[in-house]
C-alpha cells in the first residue's frame, strides 16, 4: 500500500513537471548559446597558437555584438499567459512595474558588466596576437638574414603575411642605400634635361651624328 502511494506521488510530480517545462521554455524565447566557442587548443606551432588567437578574437566579437543588441527578454517576459489583473486597483499595476523595474535594472547592469569582460579579454587577445606575431617576425628574419650556420628558411614554411613583409622590407632597406650613395656622391641635386640632342662631329672620314639621353630616376 506504501508502495502505490509513494509511485502515486511520483507521477503526480512528473507531471507537474514536464507541464512546467515548456512554460519556462517559452519564456526564456532566446537561444542560451549565441555564438560558438573554439573547441580545444591545439598548440605546436606559434601559427597554431595565432588561429586559435584570431579564433577567440571572432568569438569575442561575435558575444558583444549579441550584447550590443537590445534584451528583447523583458518585452516578451510578462505576456499574456493566464496572469488575470484586478484592473479597478492601481496597486497590482504598481507592484508589477516595481518587478519589472527591479528585472529590468539587474539585467543592464549584468550587461555592463559581461561587455566589460568580454572588452577586456578582446583587448588582451588583440595584444597577445600583436605579440606573438612581432615575435615569428623577429625570429624569422633573424634567421634568415644574419643566420649562416642555421638552415636557410623555405618559402613554404613561412605565411604569406611574413614573406610579403620580408620582402617589402629587404626593398626599402634597398632603397634606402641607394638613396644615401646619390645623396653622398651629389647625384640627387643634379639636373639635367630630359631632351635628347644630336651632336655632328666632322672628321677624315666624313660627318657622324651622335645621340644621347640621360635619365636619373631620384
Amino acid at each position: 500500500m506504501k508502495w502505490l502511494e509513494t509511485s502515486g506521488h511520483f507521477e503526480l510530480s512528473t507531471a507537474l513537471v514536464d507541464e512546467s517545462a515548456p512554460a519556462s521554455n517559452e519564456t526564456k524565447g532566446v537561444r542560451a548559446t549565441p555564438y560558438t566557442r573554439c573547441q580545444g587548443r591545439w598548440r605546436k606551432r606559434p601559427n597554431h597558437e595565432l588561429e586559435y588567437l584570431r579564433q577567440q578574437v571572432i568569438d569575442l566579437e561575435e558575444e558583444l555584438a549579441v550584447l550590443h543588441q537590445p534584451d528583447t527578454k523583458l518585452a516578451t517576459l510578462n505576456t499574456t499567459g493566464g496572469l488575470e489583473i484586478d484592473n479597478s486597483d492601481g496597486r497590482s499595476w504598481k507592484c508589477i512595474a516595481a518587478r519589472q523595474s527591479e528585472q529590468a535594472d539587474a539585467t543592464l547592469m549584468e550587461n555592463v558588466k559581461l561587455r566589460a569582460l568580454l572588452e577586456g579579454n578582446l583587448r588582451v587577445a588583440r595584444a597577445l596576437e600583436n605579440a606573438i606575431d612581432q615575435h615569428v617576425r623577429k625570429v624569422s628574419r633573424n634567421l634568415y638574414w644574419q643566420s649562416e650556420e642555421v638552415e636557410e628558411l623555405r618559402a613554404s614554411t613561412l605565411p604569406d603575411e611574413l614573406l610579403f613583409g620580408l620582402l617589402n622590407e629587404n626593398i626599402e632597406n634597398q632603397y634606402s642605400i641607394i638613396d644615401s650613395i646619390f645623396e653622398a656622391s651629389g647625384v640627387t641635386h643634379m639636373t639635367h634635361s630630359l631632351c635628347p640632342k644630336f651632336q655632328v662631329q666632322e672628321g677624315s672620314r666624313g660627318a657622324t651624328f651622335h645621340r644621347g639621353e640621360v635619365k636619373i630616376v631620384g
